[in-house]
């Protein structure tokens, strides 16, 4: 059973932004020694890197300096860092597309089905990457665009309502305590 790269998500696509997830959802039973593994706090490391199995110096002269990063070798963090667990039918991961994650590969002798569903939120954009994007789905959008700027393509299941309450000096919720005799 060879382990598949680590990988993040969002270096897949031509999207760069911190709110974007991923909605793992597991169709069949998923044993430990294949599992989603998850680089705990790696969202949080504030880099871009290339994707699994992607050569940079095939195209250095495309490359900013220092804008895109190898991945480190996993294997020298502390295990406690690494999250993976059996997963059984309709199971769910949630995890931030920034976030380093990888699988062991499937050597058993049943499926493993999943789906994988990637949510883009407010702060994301389009980008251009220097790399061929899996899929090589981009719309009509032009760098620096919301994807929801093409909701044909990339459609939007849900907005958040921003909050309008008046700024006044009550409270948003007043709790009123009688005493009983």
């Amino acid at each position: 059973m060879s382990l598949v790269g680590f990988q993040q998500r969002m270096s897949n696509y031509p999207f760069e932004g911190t709110q974007g997830c991923t909605v793992y959802i597991t169709l069949d039973a998923v044993p430990l020694e294949t599992a989603l593994k998850v680089v705990v706090g790696s969202h949080l490391w504030n880099k871009t890197f290339f994707p699994d199995g992607f050569d940079p110096f095939t195209i250095s002269d495309q490359i900013k300096e220092g804008q895109y990063e190898r991945i480190p070798d996993i294997r020298t963090l502390n295990e406690a860092m690494i999250r993976e667990t059996n997963l059984f039918p309709g199971d769910i991961v949630i995890y931030n597309m920034k976030c380093v994650v990888s699988t062991n590969g499937n050597a058993t002798h049943h499926p493993q089905r999943a789906l994988a569903l990637h949510f883009l939120g407010d702060d994301v954009r389009f980008v251009e990457r220097p790399w061929p994007i899996n899929p090589p789905i981009t719309g009509n959008l032009k760098v620096g665009d919301h994807p929801s700027r093409d909701s044909a393509t990339f459609p939007t299941v849900f907005t958040a309502e921003r909050s309008t309450r008046p700024s006044t000096n009550q409270p948003a919720h007043t709790v009123h305590n009688e005493k009983t005799h």
